[in-house]
């Protein structure tokens, strides 16, 4: 698995559905990985019965890890309220899916208190209705994003991480506090968030420790 899906699976007991959302894949595709590492993953179901994935986290991340990891969460959760909850709500519709019929767990298409917050998505024939009307949405397709450029790119991390370990000091990325944290013996730990460690040079960091 490619770091990026390791980290949207430690980030706790997640459906196929929302994998996909968050790493821009189709479902039938998402399954499909899923499937593929299906060894190294764990699921159960959840409290409405749909399957759910996640990974345990394992010791602490290499510098290429922590690159990945931080650079996955800026980009699915910029501003960090997002952390504990997800956009999509997974629902148990008794009187099923107006479509199709099918009975399966439907998935609210948006937030409370919006348009798409009274309309749910079928798990089944994958089409949007109004819980109401029971008519069906039409969803507009996304806008293609646009590319993405890291805020702190790999290479800058591996040589900020390599300086600071050359110093005798140590740079990790804290995955709880979504944080950059210097330390070295006799020195009080220096905290970063993502965007004051990208204005870090290795050189200010070594200085920091001297």
């Amino acid at each position: 698995m490619d770091q990026a899906l390791v980290y949207l699976l430690q980030r706790g007991p997640t459906t196929a559905k929302e994998l996909a959302r968050l790493y821009e894949k189709s479902e039938s595709r998402m399954r499909e990985i899923l499937k593929k590492h299906q060894t190294e993953i764990q699921t159960k179901k959840n409290d409405v019965g749909v399957n759910v994935f996640w990974v345990e986290p394992a010791g602490e991340m290499t510098p290429a890890e922590a690159a990945t990891h931080a650079d996955v969460e800026e980009a699915i959760d910029p501003t960090g309220e997002g952390r504990e909850a997800h956009d999509a709500q997974v629902i148990a519709d008794q009187d099923g899916c107006p479509l199709c019929g099918s009975t399966e767990p439907q998935t609210q298409a948006g937030p409370d208190g919006t348009f798409l917050g009274a309309a749910r998505t079928c798990s089944n024939c994958g089409k949007t209705y109004n819980v109401l009307t029971k008519d069906e949405i039409t969803m507009q397709p996304k806008a293609e994003k646009a590319k993405r450029t890291p805020l702190n790119p790999q290479y800058k991390i591996v040589e900020k991480v390599d300086a600071v370990k050359a110093a005798g000091g140590k740079l990790v990325y804290e995955r709880e506090s979504r944080q950059w944290v210097l330390t070295k013996a006799k020195h009080d730990p220096k905290r970063m968030t993502a965007k004051e460690f990208s204005l870090e040079t290795a050189d200010t960091l070594v200085a920091a420790i001297s």
